[in-house]
């Protein structure tokens, strides 16, 4: 049994799921620089919270790209 997701596909070819996820990694990312700078007078807590946003962000992008790499590996597969 095949269960197939086109009807909540985006048109321009790319998962909704990866492209949910990848929004999410950014919106981490813009989170902690403004962190950061809110807690910029006490230095290092503010390069913290900027570095910890992101790597945090970054990580998560690159999830959206293994999950958007792997819907095109199952799409070539499938179309045979």
């Amino acid at each position: 049994m095949q269960i197939h997701s086109r009807a909540i596909e985006p048109t321009n070819g790319k998962n909704m799921v990866a492209q949910m996820i990848n929004l999410l990694g950014f919106v981490v990312i813009i989170f902690g620089f403004i962190a950061g700078f809110l807690r910029l007078p006490n230095g290092i807590l503010a390069v913290t919270f900027i570095f910890s946003g992101i790597v945090t962000g970054l990580l998560i992008v690159g999830f959206s790209e293994v999950i958007h790499l792997l819907d095109k590996i199952n799409k070539k597969m499938n179309k045979d």
